[in-house]
């Protein structure tokens, strides 16, 4: 039989991993035998040596037991050598996921406690360098997530046969469009799939894709018509439709709200803003120069900023009751302030009302 690992080379294998246990018992010998008779070595490193044998022993015998399942597997013949090393493959693929999933809740801790510590920081200093480190942690995650879906794409081939074991894994981590992407593929060779449709649908509904999640009941229908479960699903599915466009429907209504309501105090605050600073530019210059050297000497540029706009905006108003009378002058202002602060409001009540 042409396999890729011989009977002799598992032999050997075994053989190798005896003569090792072999090593580690006569190492630990002599040492104890130097230790006892010729005075030489301390008990911690022939505790030591002791340890590591047993230890290692205990692990050669797993090891040698999996090579003589293989042996045996190999005996039996070709398909089942072939199934076995299939099992083995699937374990080491499990393992290497496990560890990504460890990997992925380590971080997420990590992240958690750093949000925690910013919450409840007082020093300046230290909430800079919570912030720095939170922000690696969410880099670490990132690309941690994009070595699983890499690594699920390059491990699991194509092969129809093989497209919801690799889907199970992307769903397991979240990847839920990842998965939808094999489920689509699978459905394109067997569009009767009932267990890939119904697995599509299980996705669709954690994406909220009602939809198409309706979609997939109705071909799931064509194929069963009178299969309860599947009616029933399905009419949950347009319940949980219907919810979330009610939703959708009270979000609009609460962001226009809010929209509204900014754009009316906005340009009242506005308009009011601009006339008290047209009725009194003298005074409201005077009040902004020495705030905005206060903030200047405090290294306040963006606040400087915006109150250089302020003085900028009472040399303009001034210059308007100079070229024109007092009431065209605070008429402008009111005008100008209003337009400001309502989209200035308009902008803020968006914020509020479409989060």
């Amino acid at each position: 039989m042409n396999h890729s690992r011989t009977r002799k080379d598992i032999e050997n294998n075994i053989q190798n991993c005896k003569q090792y246990v072999k090593d580690l018992c006569y190492e630990y010998m002599e040492y104890e035998r130097q230790y006892l008779h010729e005075g030489r070595g301390n008990s911690d490193t022939k505790s030591k040596l002791y340890n590591r044998w047993k230890s290692e022993e205990e692990n050669q015998k797993k090891i040698i037991e999996k090579y003589e399942d293989e042996l045996r597997a190999y005996d039996k013949g070709k398909d089942a050598y072939q199934n076995f090393q299939m099992r083995q493959k699937k374990q080491q693929i499990t393992d290497r996921l496990n560890e990504f999933r460890n990997t992925i809740n380590y971080y997420e801790k990590e992240i958690d406690q750093y949000y925690s510590n910013i919450r409840w920081c007082k020093d300046q200093y230290k909430e800079e360098v919570y912030y720095s480190g939170l922000r690696r942690y969410q880099g670490y995650l990132e690309e941690t997530k994009k070595d699983i879906v890499r690594y699920i794409n390059e491990t699991y081939s194509n092969g129809h046969h093989i497209l919801l074991e690799k889907a199970s894994s992307f769903i397991s981590f979240g990847f839920l469009s990842e998965a939808i992407e094999c489920y689509d593929k699978l459905l394109k060779a067997e569009p009767n799939n009932i267990t890939c449709l119904t697995k599509k649908i299980e996705a669709l509904n954690m994406l909220q894709r009602y939809k198409e999640s309706i979609e997939c009941y109705e071909k799931l229908l064509k194929y069963e018509p009178n299969n309860k479960s599947f009616l029933e699903g399905k009419k949950r599915v347009m319940s949980s439709l219907k919810s979330k466009h009610n939703d959708d429907t009270k979000q609009a209504l609460k962001g226009i709200f809010f929209v509204v309501l900014g754009l009316i105090l906005g340009s009242t605050a506005g308009g009011l803003l601009f006339a008290f600073i047209s009725a009194y530019t003298i005074a409201f210059l005077v009040i902004v120069a020495v705030v905005l050297l206060i903030f200047l000497l405090n290294d306040g540029a963006g606040c400087g900023t915006i109150i250089g706009t302020a003085v900028v905006c009472g040399f303009v108003f001034t210059l308007l009751f100079i070229l024109f009378d007092e009431v065209f002058a605070l008429k402008t202002s009111i005008i100008i302030g209003s337009i400001i602060g309502g989209i200035i409001g308009a902008f803020i009540g968006a914020i509020k009302g479409f989060d």
